[in-house]
Order: structure tokens, then C-alpha cells, then sequence
């Protein structure tokens, strides 16, 4: 995994989440897969309106954040959601290495895996 800082293409976020999903899928026995997640990439100049889509097209019953808040798009790298497929919303402006992406993506898969032992 590359632990140079740099600004990741979708693709390169997409393998990171796709080793991460396989990670988490060998130690816990879950099924994460992109063929039941649903992706999308945000920066914090386009995040409502991308969120606003993501919930309508993905997850209509979804209780919302306080979304329009200021700021609430610039502390947020990742968010996790549960509905009839996951789904995992992923900032893609940040200058970050590979590692760092990888350890924020096992942590919102870890909310989508703990949603759904509890449900």
C-alpha cells in the first residue's frame, strides 16, 4: 500500500476500498462487495448536491445530518449507509496516502457491519 501523500484518483480510491472490503471480509465473515455497495465521491464544494443524489437515487428512508450545516462537508472523509444495498460516500480531494484511505474505509465498513448485527 503506497504511504506517499497525494491527492487519489476514483480508481485508486475504488482498489483501496476493494482491499479493504477483502480485509474485512477474511476476518469477520462478512459479504462487502462493490456488487451490493453503492460509491460516490465528494468534495466539500459539490458534497450536498452529490449527498442530496446519493440519498435519493440509494437511500430514500435515510434519516439526514444536519447536511447544510457550513463546514459539515469539509470534516467529513467518508460516511457509511445501510438500506436495501450499503453504501459508502467517499471524499476525494484530500491529500492523503493510500493507507490512511484504507484505515477510514475498514472504519465505515465497520459501521455498515455493525448495523447490520444489530438489525
Amino acid at each position: 500500500m503506497n504511504s506517499n501523500l497525494h491527492i487519489h484518483t476514483e480508481e485508486e480510491l475504488i482498489q483501496i476500498l476493494l482491499e479493504a472490503m477483502e480485509s474485512f471480509n477474511d476476518v469477520l465473515n462478512f459479504n462487502i462487495s462493490l456488487d451490493n455497495t453503492v460509491v460516490a465521491f465528494f468534495t466539500p464544494q459539490n458534497g450536498v448536491e452529490i449527498y442530496e443524489r446519493f440519498c435519493n437515487e440509494n437511500f430514500p428512508n435515510r434519516d439526514h445530518d444536519n447536511y447544510t450545516a457550513e463546514g459539515y462537508f469539509e470534516n467529513m472523509a467518508a460516511s457509511a449507509f445501510v438500506g436495501e444495498k450499503y453504501g459508502i460516500l467517499i471524499r476525494s480531494d484530500l491529500n492523503w496516502s493510500s493507507y490512511e484511505y484504507f484505515r477510514v474505509f475498514l472504519h465505515e465498513i465497520s459501521h455498515i457491519f455493525l448495523h447490520r448485527k444489530r438489525n
